[in-house]
């Protein structure tokens, strides 16, 4: 059933220069939740990282546990839709050239400088590979076939994201090539209703599924730095994104859509619970098995509600900014490009002081935050040619 315009709010404004506030408020919350993600590495079954993890309790596993399962699930999927939404009009404005060289400078200058200059610094200070150098390091092990097989080699870490959203953009400009001479119909698509949602959201998860079948959660492809798990995510809200521009989703979306797919996260999240009684961890191993079936539609459905709900709920209640919001906002890419860096010297000074490791977390996590932002604003952001790329 169509949603009726009775239904939509009538009180969404844009800012001055058509931006749009609840989209980079939203983008603030994003980057906010990345950096606790990787704040909580350490200290619980987060995955590989860069500094050695530390044995966690039970309360360690159970808390961190479900905030890493529930971040997971959608926070770089809602990253990938909201990039994806300024992607059209970007390309209409400046053309398929100007708009990838656009891509390739804003995107593939962070992924050099950091891939051959940050990351193996980090490397090589971080752990003990023998070598009587930074040179013989970088040039025996980093640069190396075998150093990248054994986890000491080339590594894009978490710019996956930059490198993804490159190779987005790079079909995205291919598929508008290929389809110039089509007619494109005047109407727009209506908001997907309920049983859109629905089938949308099982298509997802048995994606996923399969997926996972053969690639495990938290398998890694070596060099592109790929977790093939999420990639049917990543790649389907990114297509999504594009939609909701063409037809202007995000402003119609309706507010009891907005209503019941809250209250339809809620329950999935509260779910979770239940799942880990049942299944454990074992979801994680993937498999044709019950187990990864049940999470992979469990995380359709939080990435699907959680979109939805939070496009809602910033467009409603946080479509404005004040001057600290619009340089929190500003700053949030690149301090997306340097809080590992922060967050792992924060982590390192932590080694070896006998607290819990949830206190650990939340001191990373209450001083690597606004730490982060302010590197980002008082040095990264003032350096030269740094307002060309970021």
């Amino acid at each position: 059933m169509t949603q009726t315009v009775a239904e939509v709010p009538t009180n969404i404004k844009q800012d001055v220069g058509n931006r749009l506030s609840y989209i980079d408020n939203l983008r603030i919350l994003l980057i906010v939740l990345v950096v606790m993600h990787h704040a909580g590495q350490p200290y619980g079954p987060g995955g590989a990282w860069w500094l050695p993890p530390v044995p966690p309790l039970l309360i360690d596993t159970i808390v961190l546990g479900l905030f890493f399962a529930v971040n997971a699930s959608f926070f770089m999927g809602l990253f990938f839709m909201i990039s994806a939404y300024f992607v059209p009009g970007s390309y209409e404005r400046k053309g398929a050239v100007t708009f990838f060289k656009d891509r390739l400078i804003r995107l593939g200058i962070p992924l050099v400088i950091f891939s051959m200059l940050v990351f193996p610094i980090m490397l090589y200070l971080l752990h003990d590979f023998g070598v009587t150098s930074f040179s013989d390091f970088y040039l025996h092990t980093y640069l190396t076939i075998a150093g990248l097989l054994n986890g000491q080699g080339f590594t894009i870490a978490h710019l996956w994201f930059l490198e993804q959203l490159l190779i987005f953009s790079g079909i995205y400009v291919l598929w508008r090539k290929a389809t110039a001479g089509w007619q494109r119909s005047p109407h727009k698509i209506a908001f997907p209703n309920t049983f859109a949602i629905v089938v949308f959201t099982v298509a997802l998860g048995l994606a996923m599924f399969a997926v996972r079948i053969v690639f495990p959660i938290n398998y890694w492809i070596p060099i592109i730095t790929l977790e093939p798990a999420h990639y049917p995510e990543y790649a389907a809200l990114f297509a999504v994104g594009i939609l909701a521009f063409r037809n202007d989703w995000f402003s119609s979306l309706p507010t009891d859509t907005e209503k019941k797919w809250g209250k339809v996260t809620i329950i999935a999240i509260i779910a979770l619970v239940p799942i880990f009684i049942i299944f454990g961890t074992s979801f994680l191993a993937g498999g044709l098995t019950l187990a990864s079936l049940t999470y992979s539609l469990w995380e359709a459905v939080v990435c699907v509600g959680m979109c939805i709900s939070l496009v809602a709920l910033f467009r409603s209640r946080l479509n404005h900014q004040g001057k600290v919001a619009k340089a929190l906002s500003d700053n949030s890419f690149s301090v997306y490009l340097i809080h590992v860096p922060v967050i792992v010297f924060l982590q390192y000074l932590l080694i070896g002081v006998n607290i819990h490791p949830l206190i650990k977390f939340a001191i990373v996590c209450l001083v690597g935050v606004p730490a982060s932002f302010l590197l980002s604003y008082y040095v990264v952001r003032r350096l030269p040619y740094a307002k060309k790329v970021l």
